[in-house]
């Protein structure tokens, strides 16, 4: 299977884009407060008001000295937020460790993230239990075949030095049977 290199920039402007935007969603609706603020809640519910159903968020917060926004150190933990269970943001990881790139799996039941100092993707479940590896490289993606119903992650491998998140080989491998890996670039 071979993808075309223009569909491939596209797609990564698209996401720049996204990306941009829920950055935007998120500075506008963290600027509102309202009474659930006392109750540690400032902000998700309105977020699943605006999505119109439940949603979940995930990121890293950095446990240190609040300077690493690249997420190379070792003193981050997995965060979390469920707009659909009241209870606010959470600690999914606590760490100290090394969290990259996290993205929710497309059952929300499970986090996809990438320890960049071991180069090293794996999965946790939502409630911070069940932590495994998926194999060598950055989860750069996770897709549901919609005709299967097979959950792929899409690893990154062979970075390119300077080149930010960019990789020479991109492979996928199945969810919950990392075994089974399939070459994509």
């Amino acid at each position: 299977m071979k993808l075309n290199p223009s569909i491939i920039r596209q797609k990564r402007q698209d996401k720049r884009t996204g990306i941009l935007l829920i950055l935007a969603l998120l500075g506008c609706l963290g600027c509102h407060v309202d009474g659930d603020a006392a109750s540690g809640y400032p902000w998700g519910r309105d977020l699943g008001d605006f999505l119109g159903s439940p949603a979940r968020l995930v990121w890293v917060q950095d446990g240190g000295d609040n300077k690493d926004v690249f997420a190379q150190g070792d003193q981050l933990r997995l965060m979390g937020l469920d707009t659909g269970d009241g209870l606010g943001e959470r600690v999914i990881l606590a760490g100290p460790g090394n969290f990259y790139r996290p993205i929710i799996s497309p059952d929300g039941s499970q986090v996809v993230f990438s320890d960049q100092q071991a180069h090293q993707a794996e999965v946790v479940d939502w409630s911070g239990k069940n932590r495994r590896r998926l194999g060598p490289g950055v989860a750069v993606a996770v897709w549901r075949d919609p005709e299967t119903g097979t959950d792929w992650v899409v690893l990154g491998r062979d970075p390119v030095e300077g080149g930010g998140p960019t990789f020479q080989r991109l492979v996928r491998i199945t969810l919950n049977s990392p075994h089974r890996e399939e070459a994509l670039w």
